[in-house]
């Protein structure tokens, strides 16, 4: 099972509307009553990511991706600040478990409460694990 486990979605586009949808479903699903109810000590932050909060996000943002590959920073901010279906960034301690077009990441967080498997997988692989999961099968 997966305890004390700190995620991070970091996101940003020129799109508002997008901008707008994604901050009010990742927030809703960070406070989702199925993540007070087991013992999982999963923690949620959405972090919006602005030209003028560059130096706050990078301070937050992780070097490498799960797979070891170092993160090229410069290329991350630039996807999310300028990409108009917006961007997305889960990280979980110190490392990039995923990074999609805002778009695919919303539908998944929009279904979280919608999909059976995102339950079960939530409790055995945490949120991170889960998410990516769920995104798997878009």
């Amino acid at each position: 099972m997966a305890t004390n486990e700190s995620c991070i979605l970091f996101y940003g586009g020129s799109n508002e509307d997008w901008l707008s949808r994604f901050t009010e479903t990742a927030n809703r699903v960070a406070q989702h009553r199925v993540l007070q109810q087991y013992p999982l000590n999963i923690s949620i932050n959405v972090l919006a990511v602005r030209s003028d909060n560059k130096k706050e996000v990078r301070a937050q943002l992780p070097e490498s991706y799960a797979d070891g590959r170092r993160v090229d920073a410069r290329d991350i901010f630039r996807r999310l600040i300028n990409n108009q279906s917006g961007w997305v960034v889960l990280s979980q301690g110190n490392v990039i478990l995923l990074s999609d077009d805002g778009e695919r990441m919303l539908e998944v967080l929009e279904n979280f409460d919608q999909q059976e498997y995102w339950m079960r997988d939530l409790s055995v692989q945490g949120f991170g694990g889960s998410f990516m999961n769920s995104h798997r099968r878009r």
